[in-house]
């Protein structure tokens, strides 16, 4: 039994994994700020696929950003719909001043309305000002499956800011099955295992 609910487990994965969409960073659909384009970096992972990029702070103290913007006529990079969601790792840290009016900057993140270009609202949106990571998961459920929804991540330099030396890091940007259902299933299997188990005891 133990090695049925193993081969469970291990297709159940191999299933979810072939069902998550990994967004190419480093594709023609993604834009940096033409004036400053040497602050985004990005590099692509064994497959050759723009998995993360690196946003260093204009020496300009303007905003910095990648964005895919089908207000801009960009080509459609994210499908919604119910059941997909959107996640990518971040990990933002600001100078060594940080919490002096040295440092003042701002990371944002937002699914981008494609009849307006700026964010569609909460919640396809996160921002931080203070150094932070983790992983951001946006569900697009409500969102149409058929509208050009774009995305943008962006570095900012806020109000009295004068350090240049913060950082954004963005990582393995894909689409996704609903988190809360791979969660589900897996408790399912766990629970179908501890039953055998204390069946055969």
């Amino acid at each position: 039994m133990a090695r049925t609910v193993v081969l469970v487990c291990v297709l159940f994965v191999a299933c979810y994994a072939a069902h998550a969409t990994m967004i190419d960073l480093n594709s023609p659909y993604f834009r940096v700020d033409p004036t400053d384009p040497t602050t985004v970096t990005v590099t692509s992972d064994d497959h050759g696929i723009g998995a993360t990029a690196t946003f260093v702070e204009s020496l300009s103290l303007g905003q910095i950003f990648l964005s895919n913007d089908p207000f801009l006529g960009d080509p459609k990079v994210i499908v919604a719909g119910p059941g997909v969601w959107l996640q990518f790792h971040y990990e933002f840290i600001e100078g060594p001043t940080e919490g002096t009016s040295a440092n003042n900057d701002e990371f944002g993140a937002w699914i981008v309305n494609p009849a307006t270009g700026w964010s569609v609202g909460a919640p396809y949106e996160v921002f931080r000002q203070a150094s932070d990571s983790g992983t951001v998961s946006f569900d697009l459920s409500s969102l149409s499956s058929t509208a050009p929804w774009g995305l943008q991540f962006q570095l900012s330099s806020l109000s009295g800011d004068s350090g240049t030396d913060s950082t954004l890091k963005i990582s393995n940007v894909q689409l996704v099955p609903e988190p809360v259902t791979v969660v589900a299933l897996g408790s399912l299997l766990v629970g179908i295992f501890a039953a055998r188990r204390l069946k055969r005891e």
